[in-house]
């Protein structure tokens, strides 16, 4: 009885630690127990530099290409992969137009794992049957066994058992036909990790030859990550003796390492906190818990203070360069001006003279201005993306279900953000939304968020060019409307409709939105005084917009109406 109560009261604790270090891992780096810079090795840096400056020097393009992909792993390793691709692509321009070698089949490998990062499957399987169609073309042994290791790791992604064992197996024949020792290793790990799925006691024998092979190899990274996996499977298999020995071992060795190596670090971590949440060690769960989060929140790059505090001078940024591109516009119609004025006074050559120079100062001025948007644009999307992912993390470590519906309506907020800055950059229209296009696609995505993708949609909206001023408010309305029908009305209901309108008269736009629920209730949770309610009031008084709340004749369900100026 009294080991129980401790149990629960020890289970307690860790739930309120999990959920205050999710929360303040995120703010203060200074408060966490160890700093993580993931931080390219120097030693591969300084061969890739020493490579591209004796290239440049006896202008080798193929050095300067093996010398670009030294930079690109250093980087890529480190866990930094914009840069790794970056480095990639330059390494790329010059091997492809080449023809078949190992080489480029090696960057079509890399290029493929990084669209499994993105989540781009079908660029993922273009870019590996590449590199094996090379390999096969130029026989290359070596080739063939990266490449079967990839599509052996690919295949265990894609939840293809054989395939996965069975581009193991040659790629660890391959290794062994070759002696390639690191290849048997790192095949022998890769089948550990296959195997395990369906038989232990087999994959612990891949796993522990791993092992032996990376000792002797004096791999202390892969000798980590290895243990790491052998913990995981014996601690899977209730072994728990062995997963303490093996995560002694990887935690020794892990102490020994050079440099941050934030990958394995969280790996690591996590075995370390499963391990302890089974023993029921809920201090030491939650100790490594802390260090797992600071771990996601590293290498995810998030820094939310500093996302936050630019939001909105970024936001007005990206309006700016909409109204860049419309000027850009008039600015060609003035060139065209400019060039007939040109032909017509080309007797006077002082006035041509002058008119030339204020063309080529305006031409410099824009595509500077337009080159430092730009790039402020693309910083909008990678900081919008970041709070995206950051409030999809939070809600993953929360276990209050309210408190996790409140992220992902967050989250959905901003994604309609996102949306909307997305599309705003067009050189047709400039500074304007096309509603037909916006609305549609936000309303789709909120009801795949909220698993309503089904729902029976009835769209009747005018073809309506909106200031991005005027468009975000009534973003944010639908948005609160569809989540408010996803969590009322659509629960009730066996075949739910949603009914979005919306048309220009005489310069008003008329705005409903309508669902076959159960109607607007004041007893109802959505009729309440809620935060969605309050941001509805404040966006409708932001468009000084007429609006009402009413149920619908026609079906019975809850019907929003709103009227505003264009």
């Amino acid at each position: 009885m009294s080991f129980g109560l401790t149990k629960q009261v020890g289970l307690m604790r860790l739930i309120f630690v999990i959920a205050l270090g999710g929360l303040t891992v995120a703010r203060s780096s200074a408060q966490s127990d160890k700093p993580f810079v993931p931080a390219p090795d120097t030693t591969l840096l300084a061969k890739a530099a020493a490579m591209e400056k004796d290239a440049l020097t006896r202008k080798d393009s193929l050095v300067l290409a093996e010398a670009y992909y030294i930079f690109g792993k250093a980087y890529s390793n480190a866990g930094l992969r914009n840069e790794g691709e970056a480095y990639f692509l330059k390494s790329l321009r010059i091997l492809e137009p080449r023809g078949d070698s190992f080489e480029l089949g090696r960057l079509y490998i890399w290029f493929a794992d990084s669209e499994l990062r993105s989540k781009r499957k079908d660029q993922m399987w273009a870019r590996a049957y590449q590199a094996k169609e090379i390999f096969e073309r130029i026989g290359s042994k070596e080739g063939l066994l990266r490449i079967h290791g990839v599509l052996g790791r690919f295949h265990s992604n894609a939840g293809d058992f054989e395939a996965s064992k069975e581009n193991l197996k040659k790629a660890h024949d391959l290794a062994v036909e070759l002696n390639d020792s690191l290849g048997i290793a790192e095949m022998s790990l890769f089948l550990g990790q296959t195997v395990a799925v369906r038989d232990k006691k087999e994959a612990l024998v891949y796993l522990n030859k791993a092992v032996d092979m990376f000792k002797r190899l004096d791999r202390p990274a892969s000798l980590v990550y290895a243990y790491a996996e052998v913990a995981k499977v014996s601690l899977s298999m209730g072994k728990y003796a062995e997963t303490a020995a093996n995560l002694s071992e990887a935690e020794k060795m892990y102490a020994s390492l050079g440099g941050s190596k934030i990958h394995i670090y969280r790996g690591l971590q996590n075995v370390f906190r499963d391990y302890y949440l089974k023993t029921g060690d809920w201090e030491a769960a939650s100790r490594h818990f802390r260090f797992l989060m600071k771990a996601e929140f590293e290498i995810g790059g998030i820094r939310q203070d500093s996302v936050v505090r630019r939001l909105h001078a970024e936001f007005e940024t990206e309006k700016k360069e909409a109204l860049l591109a419309a000027q850009q516009n008039e600015i060609r119609l003035q060139q065209n001006h400019n060039y007939f004025l040109l032909a017509v006074l080309c007797l006077s050559v002082v006035f041509t003279g002058i008119l030339y120079r204020l063309y080529r100062k305006n031409s410099k001025l824009s595509k500077q201005n337009a080159s430092l948007l730009r790039e402020q644009s693309h910083r909008i999307r990678n900081h919008l993306q970041m709070i995206s992912n950051m409030l999809q993390l939070n809600s993953v470590v929360l276990s209050d279900p309210e408190a996790k519906a409140t992220l992902v309506e967050s989250e959905l907020r901003v994604q309609s953000i996102a949306m909307l800055q997305k599309g705003l950059y067009s050189r047709d229209r400039g500074a304007a939304v096309l509603l037909p296009e916006y609305l549609v696609l936000l309303t789709d995505h909120v009801l795949e968020v909220s698993g309503y993708d089904e729902v029976e949609k009835q769209f009747e909206i005018e073809d309506i060019f909106l200031h991005p001023d005027r468009a975000l408010p009534v973003a944010l309305i639908l948005n609160e409307l569809v989540t408010n029908a996803c969590k009322y009305s659509f629960s009730r209901h066996p075949s739910p409709k949603l009914a979005l309108k919306c048309r220009q008269e005489r310069g008003r736009i008329y705005f409903s939105v309508a669902d076959n629920g159960p109607g607007f209730e004041p007893s109802l949770p959505g009729s309440e005084p809620s935060f969605g309610m309050q941001l509805i009031r404040i966006q409708a008084e932001q468009l000084y917009a007429v609006y009402s709340f009413r149920n619908d004749p026609e079906t019975g369900g809850a019907l929003f109406e709103m009227e505003f100026s264009a």
